[in-house]
């Protein structure tokens, strides 16, 4: 059977490189193997679990919103978001 495709988290990948979170880290925090990361992370397979978004967003103090929600489905948008302080 062949595996799902999806699009990759380009903006998660490119923050874990920058602040130079491995593949390891994100592993143990979520309770998977690095390969299992890579997949979900690259969009081949399994997607990330809501969960799994939430204890990623709450542990690095990023928000769901920019990283892991295409902003086609994304009822937050920015200028609404600084607009409700």
């Amino acid at each position: 059977m062949a595996e799902t495709i999806r699009t990759p988290y380009s903006k998660f990948q490119a923050f874990c490189r920058r602040e130079r979170i491995t593949l390891d880290e994100i592993g143990e925090l979520l309770g998977m193997d690095k390969s299992m990361v890579s997949k979900r992370m690259n969009g081949v397979g399994a997607d990330f679990s809501a969960d799994d978004v939430r204890k990623i967003c709450l542990h690095y103090g990023i928000s769901a919103d920019v990283f892991f929600v295409d902003k086609e489905v994304s009822f937050e948008k920015p200028e609404e978001a600084s607009s409700d302080n």
